[in-house]
């Protein structure tokens, strides 16, 4: 199923088997657009825990930034875990990577390191919090986003823990 969401839930797809699903939440994926607003995880995870009973694995798809940023989320996914298997999927932002990873060959280049860095350091900070509540944690390149995703999924499959 697919629940998509800003401030406000603007797309339900209910879960169901068979191979139209898989169309039906690209259509719906593809009419998502994003906006600058602050997510409502609360709003979006109370409906979802209406609607599924069943223990249900329900990934995340969202960023994590510093934990004061990701209050509500860390909050929320792991009200959520009380039922469900949450996993938190956040895309790496490739221009982070590179403003941490390249050389330091001027001043202001220290800076923006500096900053790099401690935003790094705060997304891995928000994701050990998520841990240790029980919640999982994927932090993926955008490109291997796909494949990354569903190999988890199998192995959460094969470990049965769904």
């Amino acid at each position: 199923g697919l629940v998509a969401f800003t401030d406000e839930v603007d797309t339900v797809r209910a879960p169901q088997r068979g191979p139209t699903q898989v169309n039906r939440l690209s259509e719906a994926l593809y009419g998502v657009q994003a906006q600058f607003v602050e997510p409502d995880f609360g709003g979006a995870f109370a409906l979802l825990a209406r609607r599924v009973s069943r223990r249900s694995l329900v990934v995340v798809l969202t960023d994590v930034l510093d934990p004061g940023a990701s209050r509500e989320l860390v909050a929320q996914a792991l009200w959520l875990s009380r039922r469900h298997l949450v996993l938190v999927v956040a895309m790496e932002d490739p221009a982070l990577i590179a403003a941490r990873d390249s050389p330091i060959d001027r001043s202001t280049r220290a800076y923006e390191w500096a900053a790099a860095e401690e935003l790094l350091t705060s997304r891995r900070q928000s994701f050990e919090a998520l841990r240790r509540g029980g919640v999982l944690g994927l932090d993926v390149p955008a490109g291997t986003l796909s494949p990354t995703l569903v190999e988890r999924y199998l192995e959460l499959k094969e470990r049965a823990l769904l």
